[in-house]
């Protein structure tokens, strides 16, 4: 009876703040944010998790969550050591050496305290507030059975609330079970391994449970304190390129990334970029991880084409009717921002003006993938607070740069050319045979009574051209097989290969170059022939 009391008073609550924001009037942006922000710790955590949706709801409504308020009172302190002994068991002094009272800092989930453990390790305690998992679970049941009342209606249709909520439930469970916090710090951390200058905070394991978080302690300078870097000696243009750089491995080596990279979860300790508060995290599928670095090398090399087909591929409309819109909003883009220098390019606005751009064509990207454009427009304000003059268009040009050179040096490619190369190899086999017939041929003179009456020196001289096209081509065969079988070895290595591969893939690669620059003149001159 007393639940049904409980949930009654709620749901007087909530009422009272809907009359409040007189929704009846219809529900904006910023009366969103107001509403949450008045129904408490439950919903201000929902409105975090849904900024980061565009998926789920429109992108104005997203903005205006942004800005929620995630400061609390903090929990007393018999409360706090109540929490710690139903967590291990036993009193908080018999498993640390000491606790800091004063929390450093109270939020609508947690507050964080300093502590000591009994070998003298500093470390950091994330508690969650008592009762908070049945109160956002009663919060969400009621927020289901009212969702008829909570339905917007923007210009790219309505949005189903219910179907809202059931996500963002599932992803707020996982947040409020710190156990998975740990096990996700683990994990970063290993992706971090070969990493020098970024990690994020060891984890206590033993100490860890449902409702407290042990974690290794981390000073050093919050990201955006300009000053307190360098004073510390550091070079703030270097962070912010090491910031992004290692942020775009995050995404495409390890598929695993931190999804709300605001200045208060990066710290630089000792040269090392630390990332923390690593509950809300993003996921990509290798597939998803491959389609985001095709984007960025597309963007990157202004391919139209390349870029229509990997969002269609993505979004799963490979076949849409009109592709050729999509296209020629794609170009539009492109004329766009080519247009800029790399200075006056807003990493924020053009990943705002590509989701818009998908939302137009109705191109529906997987969650991960739009969780990950807030993302990137969060890390650009992280870094405007790093480094102003930091050009982040130019560090991501850089990488797409050096990705595609990795990519085409890397030994999975190696091995798709020596596939390639033994499906075709009775036809390579054959190629000096034929060639050295060709040049009999022609040091005998036969060639010339094969050919028609009307041959003349030009058509001559392109019968020679060719020639020299298969010798190139043998060449280009010779050395992209060679260096594909260096790949396989265990030798010491250059730009990711061994150093012998690297002047065979250099010479296969002028060969190539010189193969489709002869190819380009010989249609011209064709075409020429035929005017």
């Amino acid at each position: 009876m007393s639940a049904v009391l409980e949930d009654g008073a709620r749901v007087g609550e909530i009422l009272a703040v809907l009359r409040k924001h007189r929704l009846d009037r219809g529900l904006t942006p910023e009366k969103l944010r107001e509403i949450f922000e008045d129904l408490g710790a439950t919903y201000v955590k929902l409105g975090q998790i849904l900024s980061l949706r565009e998926d789920l709801l429109p992108r104005e409504y997203c903005k205006a969550l942004e800005s929620l308020r995630t400061e609390a009172a903090p929990m007393p302190e018999e409360t706090v050591e109540q929490i710690l002994k139903e967590a291990w068991g036993k009193p908080w002094q018999e498993v640390l050496g000491s606790l800091d009272r004063t929390p450093v800092g109270a939020a609508s989930i947690a507050q964080v305290h300093t502590a000591v453990l009994p070998d003298g390790r500093r470390c950091v305690l994330k508690i969650r507030r008592p009762r908070l998992y049945e109160t956002m679970e009663r919060d969400v049941r009621l927020l289901k059975n009212a969702s008829g009342l909570l339905r917007v209606t923007p210009a790219g249709g309505s949005v189903d609330f219910r179907d809202v909520l059931e996500q963002l439930w599932k992803a707020a469970k996982e947040e409020l079970d710190f156990t998975r916090e740990a096990e996700h710090l683990k994990e970063f951390r290993a992706d971090c391994e070969g990493v020098r200058y970024a990690s994020c905070p060891a984890v206590f394991e033993s100490l860890c449970t449902p409702s407290v978080l042990v974690m290794e302690y981390v000073g050093g300078r919050q990201v955006d304190d300009r000053e307190g870097l360098e004073a510390d000696g550091y070079d703030r243009k270097e962070i912010a390129e090491k910031l992004i750089t290692h942020y775009i491995d995050q995404i495409t080596e390890y598929r695993f990334f931190h999804a709300d990279p605001h200045p208060g979860n990066i710290r630089v300790q000792d040269g090392i970029i630390y990332w923390l508060d690593l509950g809300m995290m993003g996921r990509l599928t290798p597939r998803e991880a491959e389609l985001y670095r095709k984007i960025i090398r597309t963007i990157y090399d202004g391919d139209t084409r390349g870029l229509t087909d990997a969002l269609l591929d993505i979004s799963g409309q490979s076949d849409a009717p009109d592709k050729a819109a999509i296209r020629g909003s794609i170009r539009a883009f492109f004329k766009k921002y080519q247009s800029m220098s790399m200075a006056e390019m807003n990493m924020g606005a053009l990943v705002e003006e590509f989701l818009a751009l998908l939302k137009q064509h109705r191109l529906t990207l997987p969650s991960g993938l739009t969780m990950l454009g807030r993302s990137l427009i969060v890390i650009q304000g992280s870094l405007t607070g790093l480094d102003p003059d930091a050009n982040v268009m130019e560090i991501v040009a850089r990488y797409a740069a050096k990705d595609g050179m990795k990519e085409w040096l890397s030994a999975e490619k190696a091995r798709e050319w020596i596939r390639a190369a033994a499906r075709s190899g009775s036809r390579l086999s054959h190629l000096p045979n034929e060639a050295s017939e060709f040049l009999e041929l022609a040091n005998e003179g036969e060639l010339l009574l094969k050919v028609q009456k009307s041959a003349s020196e030009a058509e001559t001289a392109l019968l020679g051209a060719a020639v020299s096209r298969i010798c190139a081509a043998i060449a280009f065969a010779a050395c992209l097989i060679a260096g594909a079988v260096f790949c396989l070895t265990d030798l010491p290595r250059f730009l990711g290969v061994p150093w012998p591969a690297v002047p065979l893939f250099a010479a296969a690669l002028l060969s190539a170059i010189r193969l489709t620059a002869w190819g380009n003149r010989d249609i011209i001159k064709k075409s020429g022939a035929r005017k």
